[in-house]
Protein backbone atom coordinates (compact mmCIF):
# COMPACT_ATOMS: atom_id res chain seq x y z
CA UNK A 1 0.00 0.00 0.00
CA UNK A 2 1.38 3.38 -1.00
CA UNK A 3 -0.07 6.40 0.84
CA UNK A 4 1.47 9.87 0.89
CA UNK A 5 0.69 13.49 1.61
CA UNK A 6 2.02 16.45 -0.35
CA UNK A 7 1.47 20.19 -0.38
CA UNK A 8 -1.25 21.40 -2.73
CA UNK A 9 0.11 23.04 -5.89
CA UNK A 10 -1.59 25.03 -8.65
CA UNK A 11 -0.43 22.53 -11.27
CA UNK A 12 -2.90 20.00 -9.83
CA UNK A 13 -5.94 22.29 -9.58
CA UNK A 14 -7.93 20.23 -12.08
CA UNK A 15 -7.34 17.10 -10.03
CA UNK A 16 -8.42 18.81 -6.80
CA UNK A 17 -11.46 20.30 -8.54
CA UNK A 18 -12.59 16.89 -9.77
CA UNK A 19 -12.54 15.56 -6.21
CA UNK A 20 -14.29 18.72 -4.92
CA UNK A 21 -17.12 18.24 -7.43
CA UNK A 22 -17.43 14.52 -6.68
CA UNK A 23 -17.66 15.16 -2.94
CA UNK A 24 -19.86 18.25 -2.72
CA UNK A 25 -22.33 17.23 -5.44
CA UNK A 26 -23.27 14.16 -3.37
CA UNK A 27 -24.73 13.45 0.07
CA UNK A 28 -24.92 15.16 2.44
CA UNK A 29 -24.33 18.45 0.59
CA UNK A 30 -26.08 17.82 -2.75
CA UNK A 31 -24.61 21.02 -4.22
CA UNK A 32 -24.29 21.80 -7.93
CA UNK A 33 -20.61 22.42 -8.60
CA UNK A 34 -19.06 22.34 -12.05
CA UNK A 35 -15.39 21.64 -12.52
CA UNK A 36 -14.93 25.21 -13.82
CA UNK A 37 -16.54 26.72 -10.69
CA UNK A 38 -14.56 24.40 -8.41
CA UNK A 39 -11.28 25.38 -10.10
CA UNK A 40 -12.11 29.07 -9.63
CA UNK A 41 -12.99 28.58 -5.96
CA UNK A 42 -9.89 26.53 -5.20
CA UNK A 43 -7.67 28.92 -7.15
CA UNK A 44 -9.00 31.87 -5.13
CA UNK A 45 -8.60 29.95 -1.89
CA UNK A 46 -5.03 28.95 -2.70
CA UNK A 47 -4.16 32.62 -3.31
CA UNK A 48 -5.40 33.60 0.15
CA UNK A 49 -2.59 34.93 2.34
CA UNK A 50 -1.21 32.26 4.68
CA UNK A 51 -2.92 29.43 2.75
CA UNK A 52 -1.85 25.91 3.66
CA UNK A 53 -3.18 22.88 1.82
CA UNK A 54 -2.28 19.22 1.67
CA UNK A 55 -3.38 16.43 -0.65
CA UNK A 56 -3.68 12.78 0.37
CA UNK A 57 -2.92 10.08 -2.22
CA UNK A 58 -3.54 6.35 -2.00
CA UNK A 59 -1.94 4.19 -4.70
CA UNK A 60 -1.48 7.33 -6.81
CA UNK A 61 -5.14 8.40 -6.58
CA UNK A 62 -6.17 11.64 -4.88
CA UNK A 63 -8.49 10.65 -2.03
CA UNK A 64 -8.62 13.78 0.13
CA UNK A 65 -7.44 17.30 0.82
CA UNK A 66 -7.12 19.44 3.93
CA UNK A 67 -6.87 23.17 3.39
CA UNK A 68 -7.11 26.36 5.37
CA UNK A 69 -5.40 29.64 6.11
CA UNK A 70 -3.91 31.19 9.18
CA UNK A 71 -4.80 34.50 10.69
CA UNK A 72 -3.38 36.78 13.31
CA UNK A 73 -5.50 37.11 16.44
CA UNK A 74 -5.36 40.43 18.21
Amino acid sequence: MSIWIEKMVEERLTEYASLYVAVFNNEPWNEHWTEKNAIERLEDFMKTPKFQGFALYDEGKLVGVAAGHGRVLM
